[in-house]
């Protein structure tokens, strides 16, 4: 019986497709061109691999339109023939010659793991071979259930399972030196991606290089090693080995979709995209790029917040182009879908997506596992409620038990297993599962004990987690993600441990264990530990080394570490090289990271810091730079004596008493006593008459007794023990605040020529403070500045800093006036800022302008994204003049924005230079005005604008901890 070759097969759906190409409109010169390239593969070696090559070429550079749909139908309706026709060739062989028939039946299951897209469909074929075949190949491999288990595991890409059939085949010696070469590869990468361990893939790959050392693949799995192991410099050189591979081999797909893994993960989407794309141009037959870039599309763009909703048509199209080429990837796409979803942290997104694919024999195992992933994620996400955490635990449950059932030896559902316990906090039974996972497969040992230490050190257990670690370095120390683990559980066996020598061993540890490459990471690890020990200089110097080590590219982290440990160090006459220095660092942050937000606010303080340092010397550092209110404590039993009925504000006795009290101390001794604020005492102590006084932020000062009694007796009694506190401790507020602006009062050359002079005003508001500690005045304010001025000789030839210019504040009223003139409504409006309603908010009133309405009628005031309606006739009546000043009062907050804020400092900086200083080198000026407009909006103002900053920097900041 004659047995059709595959060009036989073809003759009448070649003359079909031509039929229906010219009836569709499809272009026929391209049409032809692409039939007869077909016709022309199926006549040459391997027909039915040089046809399906053929066929995905031809369809992949078809595009979408008819000729796409003319070779998908043609392939449709020819490639079950030819496969057809290519077994019963091999059975027709081994009965001719069983050794011949054993050699085709193993070229055509290596060619399905071949070089471009994998024939898994024709391998679920093979392995229904005949049984004297099986009886030719070597154990293990020689049953039917083994061969049809290896299809399924294929199939499902259970890839981690196949190391072993790969090896088989790779070691086979009656497989062609080229194919024996392309299966050790694969199993070398089974030892890479799935049990991480490049030393034991870099012997099969060497084992690879020796049996064909041509292969244009050994390239492609040295970048990915290099890939793997992740040090800057092996990135850089796995880069210029895919560069050079797509220069000398455009075709090998694999050159290009790497480099567009690694433009992606350097979070570069668009370059990621351009590789893909070409990747699609050179090798239009293979699902690689176009699988790439949709699962690129996917993604969220840190730079373009409509990246995945601009590529949506995009998606579209990839997949039906995905789905030409393999009509049976739809439920792969499913699961890449729910995948990318998942890892952007959209799981109930995912889960949907994962839905299409539970029940297709080749994605049930994989999408459940994905829902499960997903369902114990959302369970575990922050602020999720006990009840519906429990619900969605359960149903990762369900999922679990459903894929263990459908594949219980696969390692990907023990490792969700392990995950679901670990998240319900079941540890024994998470560490038990990995021992479990480790015993069953000998090839996932390494990075099931890895994740048994990870979950201890995740318990508290870091003794437990240690040993771990230890077994493992001395078992398998190459091992990718080890010396990871082991610094990993040295920082939480300290911060959260407080396990000092354990940290120190891990750290030294995962120094071992890594490349010399790497040594930077250990050098910054061991900072961070010296840093948290209180022992700055060494962390410093550690740092310094990590930068010194790492190569290019640097890392931002080093830089932020070495100044936050710069600003620890706190020795005498060294501070301004150590504020230059942190400067640097800071700087060189902001540049290798202009995106961390954490990073400029930093170096503005830091550079604040530096110009203080410059201005008024480090001797300025251990005096008070600005006097803040004085807080007096008092017991309850007091209260009654200074405030009114309503116990709302001071009454009026206590507020003479106290503007009396401070033009005393004035007069005695030249000296200007800060705001005075009173509080509670609140000790629950029952015993009355307790006053507390506290100055700044320092402890309390003192505490004495003062009997209540009738109110004005009381009141007075009470400012006397005040007054008798502050003459006790007035020389705390002999501040460089309060001299300059005393000496910008005076105005004599002697005070203007210290008040300019920084490296002069610090001595001698030391020299102001040690007198009024002896108890003498400082009245004589220009006398002393003479004096002084003698003493320290010709003056040094210095110059101030140069102010920087800040224009005035500007804002726009847009102001609609249908009725009235521009002139009458910017005359109402002038008056309304200049008004005390107004201007008691402290606001400093904007620039005005009028235009004219563009439809509609009344007139509508724009302060800045507020829109404050006019009524009619507000002008001429008072009540409704005054509606409108509140509503403007209302919304001052929008007109104080940060150009106002820096104005304002600026007008501040000659009167109050340490205030201002200390507020730009404590808060950035975005976090001053945020404070600030926040204290407008709740009702209060900024007519005393230093009272304000001093409230604000007396507010809790945020703490910087190195990473």
């Amino acid at each position: 019986m004659h047995t059709p070759s595959p060009s036989e097969i073809l003759i009448e759906p070649l003359a079909d497709a031509y039929a229906k190409a010219a009836r569709t409109g499809a272009n026929m010169r391209g049409v032809a061109n692409a039939l007869e390239n077909i016709r022309d593969a199926a006549t040459g070696e391997s027909p039915l691999f040089s046809l399906w090559y053929a066929l995905d070429e031809q369809i992949g550079k078809a595009g979408a339109g008819a000729m796409r749909e003319v070779l998908v139908e043609f392939r449709n309706r020819t490639l079950a023939d030819v496969q057809a026709a290519e077994l019963r060739r091999i059975s027709s062989q081994y009965e001719r010659d069983p050794a011949a028939g054993v050699r085709a039946w193993l070229e055509s299951v290596v060619r399905c793991f071949g070089d471009g897209n994998w024939r898994l469909s024709f391998l679920e074929q093979l392995v229904h071979i005949p049984a004297p075949v099986e009886n030719h190949l070597a154990a293990p491999f020689h049953q039917r259930p083994a061969l049809e288990l290896v299809a399924q595991l294929a199939l499902q890409q259970r890839w981690g399972e196949l190391e072993d059939w790969f090896l088989f085949l790779g070691r086979h010696p009656q497989v062609a030196a080229p194919w024996r070469c392309r299966q050790l590869l694969l199993a070398g990468e089974v030892r890479l991606y799935f049990h991480r361990h490049p030393a034991r893939a870099e012997d099969l790959f060497q084992q690879a290089a020796d049996i064909d050392p041509p292969c244009p693949r050994l390239p492609v799995t040295r970048a990915e090693r290099l890939l793997e192991l992740g040090s800057a410099a092996q990135l850089k050189e796995a880069r210029e080995i895919l560069q050079q591979l797509t220069l000398s081999r455009p075709s090998l797909v694999e050159g290009w979709v790497n480099l567009g893994d690694l433009a992606e993960r350097d979070g570069d989407l668009t370059a990621a995209e351009s590789f893909f794309r070409q990747a699609m141009d050179a090798v239009p037959g293979s699902i690689d790029g176009p699988m790439r870039l949709y699962r690129l599309f996917l993604k969220s763009s840190p730079t373009r917040s409509d990246w995945r909703e601009a590529h949506a048509s995009d998606r579209e199209e990839l997949r039906a182009q995905i789905l030409a080429l393999d009509p049976e990837s739809g439920p792969s796409l499913d699961v890449a879908t729910g995948d990318v979803l998942y890892s952007q942290g959209l799981r109930r997104d995912a889960i949907a997506a994962y839905q299409p694919a539970l029940e297709h024999s080749r994605t049930r195992v994989a999408a459940r596992l994905g829902c499960a992933l997903s369902a114990i994620d959302e369970a575990t996400s922050p602020g999720m409620e006990s009840e519906s955490a429990g619900a969605w635990l359960s149903r990762a449950r369900d999922w679990i038990q459903q894929a263990r059932t459908m594949a219980p030896s696969s390692p990907n559902v023990a490792w969700t297993v392990i995950t679901l316990a670990a998240a319900e906090g079941r540890w024994p039974d998470a560490v038990e599962a990995c021992r479990q996972l480790a015993s069953s497969i000998p090839g996932y040992a390494g990075v099931a004990g890895l994740r048994s230490s990870e979950i201890l050190r995740q318990s508290g257990d870091y003794a437990t987690a240690a040993i771990e670690i230890r077994r493992i370095a001395d078992a398998e120390p190459a091992l990718l993600g080890l010396a990871q683990a082991a610094n990993d559980l040295g920082e939480d066996a300290y911060r959260k441990g407080g396990n000092e020598a354990l940290a120190e061993e891990m750290f030294h540890l995962g120094s071992r264990l890594r490349d010399d490459s790497l040594r930077y990471d250990f050098l910054n690890r061991l900072g961070n530990l010296r840093y948290w020990q209180d022992r700055s200089a060494e962390a410093v110097d550690l740092y310094r080394e990590a930068i010194a080590t790492r190569p290019e590219p640097k890392d931002p982290v080093h830089y932020s570490n070495l100044a936050l440990g710069l600003e620890r160090i706190r020795k005498s006459g060294q501070q301004i090289p150590v504020y230059t220095e942190m400067v640097r660092a800071l700087r060189e942050a902001v540049r290798l990271a202009p995106n961390e937000p954490d990073y400029p606010p930093r170096l503005e303080t830091a550079e604040t810091m530096l110009g203080f340092l410059q201005r008024f010397g480090e001797a300025a550092l251990d005096l008070k730079l600005a006097g803040t209110p004085i807080r007096v404590t008092l017991h309850p039993s007091l209260l009654p004596a200074i405030l009114t009925e309503g116990r709302r504000e001071l009454s009026p006795i206590a507020q003479e008493e106290i503007q009396a009290l401070r033009e005393r101390i004035r007069l005695d001794s030249g000296v200007s006593v800060p705001g005075i604020s009173f509080s509670d005492l609140g000790d629950g102590s029952g015993e009355g008459g307790h006053v507390l006084l506290s100055i700044a932020d320092d402890p309390p000062a003192d505490l004495v007794q003062v009997e209540p009694g009738p109110a004005p007796e009381s009141t007075r009694a009470l400012m006397a023990c005040v007054e008798s506190l502050l003459h006790r401790h007035r020389a705390r507020f002999v501040t460089h605040d309060m001299v300059a602006g005393l000496l910008a009062k005076l105005g004599t050359p002697p005070a203007d020529l210290i008040r300019n002079r920084p490296s002069w005003l610090t001595p001698f508001v030391g020299e102001l403070r040690r007198a009024v500690a002896a108890g003498e005045s400082i009245l004589d304010l220009d006398v002393r500045a003479s004096g002084f001025i003698q003493r320290q000789g010709p003056p040094p030839a210095e110059e101030p800093p140069p102010r920087r210019s800040i224009p005035p504040p500007s804002a726009v009223f847009c102001v609609q006036h249908p009725g009235d003139t521009p002139e009458q409504v910017l005359t109402h409006l002038k008056s309304l800022m200049s008004s005390p309603l107004f201007a008691g908010s402290g606001v400093l009133p904007p620039a005005m302008s009028v235009e004219p309405a563009s439809e509609g009628s009344g007139i509508t005031v724009a302060l800045g994204s507020a829109r404050v309606p006019w009524p009619a006739g507000a002008e001429t009546r008072p009540e409704e003049s005054e509606a409108l000043g509140r509503q403007l009062l209302t919304h001052g907050a929008e007109l104080f924005d940060e150009n106002q804020l820096a104005y304002r400092l600026f007008l501040l900086e000659s009167t109050h230079p340490c205030l201002v200083t200390s507020a730009r080198a404590t808060r950035s000026l975005g976090d001053l005005h945020a404070r600030l407009v926040e204290r407008l909006r709740s009702g209060g103002h900024l007519r005393n604008l230093p009272d304000a900053l001093e409230d604000t920097l007396n507010a809790p900041r945020r703490l910087h901890s190195p990473e």
